[in-house]
């Protein structure tokens, strides 16, 4: 496969130069930039010439080879002429009016052209097409075909795809598709006026696998009816008249796995009958006339039921215990107003479960028992009104429930403890007016309640806090947040906006509460009101703090402010850690030392809690002035907490600063900072220096980080600046988390602030190592980091090629996140898929010629495979015996072989034996007798 593209590259720089422009187009070959857009991929050039006239097209192209040719809205007579030689791969001709194709009209293109798209004309009978032996597609949908006559397709003896779909066919002969009946893998006779097969799929077609018959007028599915098909992988019958389908339609047992019956009039006792489906995964039955839940016992390994928009009114306990591997299931749309306990029993399997838009009441523990491992509940659009604390506690691996559209009035408070996978609940359009305190121990990332009548008020406060503490989301993305509705002064205004102002309002509170004498521990007492009332002692209390950047500044330095050095511990808590001296400045400081330091020490005056309010902001506004002139750090946004600067950049102001005054400050900050990108962009300062003054990305809020991204408007910065400040953040994204240790999984939260969703962690990973991501588009970036599927034909060129040759990586990724592979094939550039091996779509509108053909190289490759495995094996079966037979000679003293010179030299007397001689062997008298005796033998062989 890969020798092909590196032919069909090579073949291209040879004949002609590509030169890219700035909108992914190519040079067209021989001059037709004028007509033409020219654009090249993996699999080849494609050429595309809207109104043109083919004739005019081919010629000028000669003799390049084009792996795709288009040409919509033809300028051309409706009888099409015979058209020029030329070496084209696929050809379209659609949109153009054609009635009729003269005798040889492709001819002289029948050497090359693998793909006929005649779709969109106005063809009232087949057209003649002459003969074209490598034809594997041909569409002519959306014509007004009427019949099929005999022998039409005996010039395409290679034809695997046939598209036919949106005709008006009526009824098909029995020798309709003879000629192609043992080639023809994919067979689109949808949209037509078909009422009987008569026979034809009686016939031996033991290549197809995929037959679509929707939106025909089918009412009878009779014994054996398609029998012939005996490899068919997807039947698609939905939206016909379907009201008798014979159990053995298919014969006594079928390959079948998935099969779509949706829209006809079929009933539960059809679906009994039917006997032999074992390889059936998707069974898809919405829209018919089933009353009650079927008997799957003929359906042993099926995945996936959609029994969604029927008649059942009730689940009868253990009735899906005929399917046990059932992981997918859709009932929503029933009648369903009772579930016995332990209905699902059984379905160890099941992962989602649809019970929406059904007269369900209540459900309880009993209700779910048996399905442990569900991940997805849908019960919205029922009449639930109360609901016990441990009706999902049995489902440890649930992370999402939408329970909108009910009458639910109170949510119990243990409803969502210990679920500690749950990252979606949605609780909108029902009758909630308040969530009880420590609801939920964990945090869940969305709390959809949308248009509930929610009362603001103190039994609110913890839930209020909760949210603000820990941004979750409370709305939809893109809506508004859930809003009060009581009491009035709160009305219509949003959760966390109302935090916000009951902080503003205790500030007030609290500067009046202080016209009696000051006493003991008035300091710690002024402490505690300047909080949000209902804070104090709960689990986020830190995070409370927070949300408040001047009480937490002061929270954290109290303890030291009776030390001399409280002045600069304040001022380096605010606003950095270098001082310059500044007259106006430390008057303002100290005018802020003063009063805190006398509520630490128990002396606090009522004139205090204001002279410290009035003092902040003097603080701010020096430090501003400052800016300019001070070495040191000037006021840095990323100082504030992230849900704080969120509520700023918004249009709030914080407690005790004058919203004139943060405003003007944020402008400034963003003013430096983008000043300081345009100076790291020239290079007159250096990366270390521009951090300093350039926030980190994970000190940004989520819904400002994404604002970014996607370059929406963002107050204070005009849209230069979004886009300059935008593709430095990209430019430094780290490619660096370690997915292999849930050790580090905190470590890359904190690194990789964009894209938090498992996701988009893992398509962001998938990125060349140091890419600059900067070069994405924006509408690609934002559907990732949202966690949606993009549209990778909207990537560079460069990334395409690079996830092309990393297609099986992408795969993973969707499977391991269980995103439907079709839409990532829906998705993916106009190369050739066929190398997505992992990919087995069996959706009959997607498949294309190319995913046909790649069946037939798979069937070689396995070929090869097996071939090379048992030539392996023989090779090593003859070397285990040789080595066997050489030990067994070893072990005998037979090998290695005496050599003759060895032989020889024995039988040569005149060779004196040799004398060992050890070392110092004179250096003893046995070493000595030794010596002498070796040489009395020596003399005495001489003298023989």
């Amino acid at each position: 496969m890969y020798q092909n593209y590196l032919l069909l590259t090579l073949l291209a720089f040879i004949c002609h130069p590509i030169l890219t422009t700035d909108n992914g187009y190519v040079e067209c070959p021989n001059d037709l930039n004028d007509i033409c857009k020219c654009s090249y991929n993996a699999v080849g050039s494609k050429i595309e010439c809207p109104g043109a006239d083919p004739r005019e097209v081919i010629s000028r192209l000669k003799n390049n080879y084009i792996h795709v040719l288009i040409i919509e809205n033809c300028n051309i007579p409706k009888i099409l002429p015979p058209l020029p030689a030329g070496r084209i791969r696929s050809l379209e001709l659609s949109h153009c009016n054609l009635e009729e194709t003269s005798f040889g009209a492709f001819a002289l293109l029948s050497s090359e052209l693998k793909e006929l798209h005649l779709n969109n004309n106005q063809f009232k009978k087949f057209p003649n097409l002459g003969i074209l032996p490598k034809l594997i597609s041909l569409n002519l949908s959306n014509n007004s075909i009427s019949n099929i006559e005999s022998n039409v397709f005996s010039g395409f003896k290679s034809l695997r795809n046939l598209r036919l779909r949106n005709n008006f066919l009526q009824n098909l002969t029995s020798n309709a598709f003879n000629d192609v009946r043992k080639s023809l893998s994919v067979l689109d006779l949808r949209g037509n006026k078909i009422s009987t097969t008569s026979s034809l799929f009686k016939k031996n077609m033991t290549s197809l696998e995929h037959l679509d018959l929707s939106l025909n007028k089918l009412t009878n599915i009779s014994d054996f009816e398609f029998s012939g098909c005996k490899n068919l992988v997807e039947v698609r019958l939905f939206y016909n008249r379907i009201n008798r389908f014979s159990p053995k339609a298919f014969g006594n047992e079928t390959k079948i796995k998935q099969l779509y019956l949706g829209g006809n009039l079929l009933t539960s006792s059809h679906v009994t009958a039917c006997k032999g489906f074992n390889e059936l995964e998707l069974l898809e039955l919405s829209h018919n006339k089933v009353e009650k839940i079927p008997e799957f016992y003929g359906f042993p390994n099926v995945t996936t039921i959609k029994l969604d928009k029927n008649t059942i009114t009730e689940l009868k306990k253990a009735n899906f215990k005929g399917c046990p591997n059932l992981r997918v299931l859709y009932l929503d749309g029933n009648a369903i107003s009772k579930i016995e306990d332990d209905s699902f029993i059984g379905l160890n399997n099941l992962t989602t479960l649809g019970l929406g838009d059904n007269l369900l009441t209540k459900v309880t523990k009993k209700t779910f028992h048996g399905i442990k491992k569900l991940k997805k509940l849908n019960l919205r659009k029922n009449s639930l009104t109360n609901l016990d604390d441990d009706t999902f506690k049995e489902m440890q691996e649930l992370s999402a429930i939408d329970m909108s559209s009910n009458d639910i009035m109170k949510v119990p408070r243990k409803l969502f403890h210990r679920l500690p996978k749950l990252d979606y609940i949605d609780l909108s359009k029902n009758r909630i007016t308040s969530i009880e305190t420590m609801s939920f121990d964990n945090k869940v990332a969305n709390i959809l309640l949308t248009e509930n009548p929610l009362h603001c008020d103190q039994n609110m406060e913890w839930f209020m806090n909760f949210i603000s503490s820990l941004s979750i989301r409370t709305a939809p993305m893109k809506n508004k947040e859930a809003q009060c509705v009581f009491p009035e002064k709160f009305s219509g205004k949003g959760l966390k906006e109302v935090v916000m102002t009951k902080a503003n309002d205790t500030i007030t509170r609290s500067i009046a509460q202080l016209n009696s004498p000051p006493v003991a521990g008035a300091g710690a007492g002024v402490l505690r009101n300047l909080l949000p009332p209902g804070s104090a002692g709960l689990p986020m209390m830190s995070q409370s703090l927070q949300s408040m950047p001047v009480i937490g500044a002061l929270s954290r330095i109290l303890p030291g402010v009776r030390e001399a050095t409280a002045k600069e511990d304040i001022w380096r808590s605010l606003f950095g850690n270098k001082i310059r001296n500044s007259d106006h400045l430390n008057s303002a400081i100290e005018e802020f030392v003063n009063p805190i330091t006398r509520m630490a020490t128990g002396d606090a005056l009522p004139s205090d809690v204001e002279s410290l309010v009035q003092a902040v902001p003097k603080m701010v506004v020096h430090a501003a002035a400052e800016e300019n002139l001070s070495t040191g750090k000037n006021f840095n946004i990323s100082s504030l907490p992230p849900n704080v600067l969120e509520h700023l950049l918004n249009g709030g102001s914080i407690p005790g600063v004058d919203k004139h005054v943060m405003d003007d400050l944020i402008v400034k900050n963003f003013n430096r900072i983008i000043g300081t990108i345009e100076k790291l962009k020239n290079g007159t300062i250096s990366e270390d220096e521009a951090a300093k003054i350039i926030p980190p990305f994970k000190s940004l809020p989520q819904s400002i980080v994404k604002k970014f991204v996607s370059g929406d408007d963002i107050k204070f910065i005009d849209e230069y600046g979004v886009d300059l400040i935008r593709n430095y953040y990209l430019e430094r994204l780290p490619i660096d988390f370690d997915e292999s240790s849930e050790d580090n999984e905190e470590d890359d939260e904190k690194k990789n602030y964009l894209f938090k969703s498992a996701f988009a962690k893992k398509m962001y990973k998938l990125l060349p190592k140091g890419y600059n991501v900067s070069k994405i588009p924006k509408n690609v970036l934002e559907t990732i980091v949202s966690g949606g599927v993009p549209n990778f034909r909207d990537l560079p060129l460069d990334l395409q090629e690079y996830l092309k040759e990393h297609s099986s990586d992408l795969v993973r990724v969707f499977e391991s996140e269980n995103k439907p592979i079709e839409e990532l094939m829906s998705k993916l550039p106009n190369f050739d898929k066929s190398h997505l091996d992992r990919v087995e779509t069996y959706d009959i509108s997607k498949l294309s010629a190319n995913v046909v053909d790649q069946k037939e190289r798979s069937s070689w490759k396995e070929t090869v495979f097996y071939a090379t495995l048992t030539l392996l094996a023989i090779i090593s079966f003859f070397a285990i015996c040789y080595i066997t037979y050489l030990a067994v000679r070893i072990y005998h003293g037979k090998y290695p072989p005496k050599k003759k010179d060895d032989e020889q030299q024995r039988g040569n007397r005149s060779v004196l034996p040799g004398v060992v001689f050890t070392p110092n062997h004179h250096s003893t008298p046995r070493g000595v007798l030794n010596s002498a005796r070796q040489r009395f033998s020596v003399e005495r062989f001489e003298r023989q």
